[in-house]
């Protein structure tokens, strides 16, 4: 249960519990807390002789942790200032992804080929996650060898829930061979 602090004739807002305590300092307010999902901030100034009351409002986000992991791989490789998954063309790549766990949350599976000098998205897709946070796709066909691709998971605010904020995974380089 969030706690209201007044500050004599100047300030008050609402103090979360397990954050830092607040510090006027100089005039600015500064508090840190640590956020699982979308915040409303509230500050609100009381006024004095010289100054009118006031009140303030932000929303903070906090971001999901978002894990992928490639598998099904004969070796990895670091290559063109990356470490790359190499699959054998006949081995569908296995993502699994892991992310912050909440009912009805989706994740964004974004693919992209390297053609022509720059990365081209090829697939983007929804997949549900279960009641863990982990979603496993199978990426299936005939993909061409010789082409670097490169995989990444994302969580969209509004997908499925709007708890935090859009956060992107870091990008997985993989590539195929005979």
């Amino acid at each position: 249960m969030p706690r209201t602090i007044v500050y004599p004739s100047f300030t008050s807002l609402v103090f979360v519990p397990g954050g830092s305590t607040p510090c006027v300092c100089g005039g600015n307010l500064s508090v840190t807390l640590t956020l699982k999902r979308k915040t409303k901030l509230t500050a609100k100034f009381a006024g004095d002789a010289r100054y009118a009351p006031r009140t303030t409002a932000s929303t903070a986000g906090a971001r999901v942790k978002v894990s992928t992991a490639l598998a099904g791989q004969y070796r990895n490789k670091y290559a063109w200032s990356r470490t790359y998954y190499y699959f054998k063309q006949s081995k569908d790549p296995v993502v699994t992804t892991t992310m912050t766990a909440y009912p009805g949350r989706k994740q964004l599976l974004q693919i992209q080929i390297h053609a022509d000098g720059v990365w081209q998205t090829t697939a983007k897709e929804y997949f549900k996650l279960d009641s863990s946070g982990r979603s496993v796709v199978t990426l299936t066909g005939t993909p061409p060898t010789g082409y670097r691709f490169r995989v990444r998971d994302s969580y969209v605010s509004g997908s499925g829930d709007s708890v935090n904020t859009t956060t992107y995974g870091a990008w997985k380089y993989f590539t195929f061979t005979k």
